[in-house]
């Protein structure tokens, strides 16, 4: 059985992500992003959060990553996404990819990344992140 086959048995998949002050300075560097919140503890906290936060865009970066482990080859085609809190540096994020439907080779997840793990407050555990519906063509 193909691995696109197999996922097509599952509804959920997940995984697991955390990102380093390294790799949002990489981030960074490749998109342009110098929000200083992203990186700067005193500018973080002067704009109301508990210390740096990881760029929304990164945690919902998770997704595609997802997609494509589950279904190789797999095409991105479209993602909206709704940014309801935000992630700290330190923290695990999970990422919840379900499968809506399918018709034939175009796939609709709804998606979904939490906090796992928090090293700051744990409180925080499954307070959701971003949300939103994705839409790839599989093979």
């Amino acid at each position: 059985m193909s691995t696109a086959a197999a996922a097509a048995s599952y509804s959920t998949f997940t995984e697991l992500g955390r990102f380093s002050k390294d790799d949002i300075e990489k981030f960074i560097h490749i998109t342009g992003d110098t929000n200083p919140i992203h990186v700067d503890h005193t500018a973080a906290t002067d704009a109301g959060f508990p210390g740096t936060i990881v760029p929304g865009i990164l945690t919902a970066s998770l997704f595609p990553s997802v997609i494509s482990k589950h279904f190789p080859g797999a095409i991105y085609m479209s993602q909206t996404l709704k940014f309801r809190n935000y992630g700290l540096v330190g923290e695990t994020f999970e990422a919840v990819v379900d499968i809506e439907s399918r018709r034939r080779h175009h796939v609709i997840f709804k998606t979904q990344c939490r906090i796992a793990q928090s090293d700051h407050d744990t409180d925080r555990v499954g307070l959701v992140l971003v949300d939103g519906t994705a839409m790839a063509r599989v093979p």
